[in-house]
């Protein structure tokens, strides 16, 4: 289910839209979101960074509060000076500097932030970051965070980025763990109206896919050596999407020229029948919950996998059945989560209640 990035997650929301005085084009540019009348559109995507951890059901977001408000500020205040001389504001009697047009100026890689044209009514916002430290086979990887409806941009200051916040929500550091310091990085706000993106929600995943597909050769038509040695990320939600966007790569291999090196999953929402079914093998097996309680999910559970069936593309139905996916989605989370969160017991981690997980885990940062 895509929930829409500016909605407070209400699904009869409609996003605003920036208009089309929203753009500036600068010497040397393509067009740019003018912040001056477009401040709710840019604090709907910090919103969507605050928010994202408490609707994605793949994250923890206790150990990150901090960092996505302190990263949540200081986007907009990044995408504001990267529109153009707009002014900031001041903090502690000294005005704000501008950043001239990038994302990360302590960075040496360079950055480039654009539009592709999806159709007449539709277009994708990417980012493109360079490596740091560039060689002759610098690998390239393209970085999609799931929901859907997640903006790629959040990742390039929490987690993955060039920069990251310091303590006093004004200071950018080098992220010495950064994916960028020896990678290039592409970063796309997809589907639809997501993040800085303009358009409607795709219907299909197929549609999805050919989209980023398209804005995909469209950044390297301009970039060509980024073609060479390119790895797919796909987070939560996106682990399929990947997955779909990999196949499509390799189909047209020939066409493209694109070397695929690897596709990679991290926490993936992937085969959500062995999942729903994971949870009710794991309180019966632990005895997490009353035998009754359990006797009812292993029923429900059968009644989840018909309706999870039910939904999948058929040979005259090539694409799935949104509103049937959304029942068996609502059904089995229901059915088969809810049990467990009622009884204050985490699905990530049994030993603990929802949002305590990071009690039993040591983050231990690599070079």
């Amino acid at each position: 289910m895509w929930i829409p990035i500016c909605s407070s997650y209400s699904p009869d929301y409609t996003p605003p839209m920036p208009p089309r005085s929203g753009y500036v084009t600068l010497p040397g540019t393509s067009p740019r979101l003018n912040p001056l009348v477009n401040m709710n559109y840019l604090l709907c995507l910090a919103c969507a960074i605050l928010t994202f951890t408490d609707t994605n059901p793949t994250v923890d977001a206790a150990p990150y509060e901090g960092s996505n408000l302190r990263s949540a500020v200081l986007l907009v205040e990044l995408l504001l000076a990267a529109a153009g001389d707009a002014f900031i504001g001041y903090e502690g009697g000294k005005k704000l500097r501008r950043l001239d047009g990038v994302l990360c100026e302590p960075s040496k890689g360079t950055q480039a932030f654009g539009y592709t044209t999806i159709s007449e009514n539709k277009k994708y916002f990417h980012a493109l970051i360079n490596a740091e430290e560039s060689s002759p086979n610098t690998p390239t990887f393209v970085y999609l965070p799931g929901g859907p409806g997640v903006s790629a941009l959040g990742a390039t200051l929490t987690l993955i980025g060039p920069c990251i916040v310091e303590a006093d929500d004004l200071t950018l550091s080098l992220n010495k763990f950064a994916w960028t310091r020896k990678a290039n990085g592409i970063f796309m706000d997809a589907p639809g109206e997501t993040g800085f993106s303009i358009g409607s929600t795709e219907a299909s995943m197929r549609e999805y896919v050919d989209n980023l597909y398209k804005t995909l050769l469209e950044v390297i038509s301009k970039a060509p050596h980024l073609r060479e040695n390119l790895h797919l990320v796909g987070t939560s939600f996106d682990g399929s999407t990947a997955t779909l966007l990999a196949q499509k790569i390799i189909s047209f291999k020939s066409q493209s020229g694109i070397k695929l090196r690897s596709l990679i999953i991290l926490d993936g929402f992937m085969s959500p029948v062995d999942m729903y079914r994971g949870a009710v093998e794991m309180a019966r097996k632990r005895n997490l919950l009353p035998q009754k309680t359990i006797a009812k999910m292993v029923t429900d559970g059968d009644t989840c996998f018909e309706k999870v069936k039910a939904c999948q593309p058929t040979g005259s139905h090539p694409d799935p059945d949104p509103s049937a996916c959304q029942e068996a989605a609502n059904f089995c989370r229901d059915s088969l989560l809810d049990p467990l969160k009622a009884a204050s017991i985490s699905q990530y981690d049994v030993r603990t209640a929802p949002g305590l997980e990071h009690k039993y885990y040591k983050l231990i940062t690599g070079t």
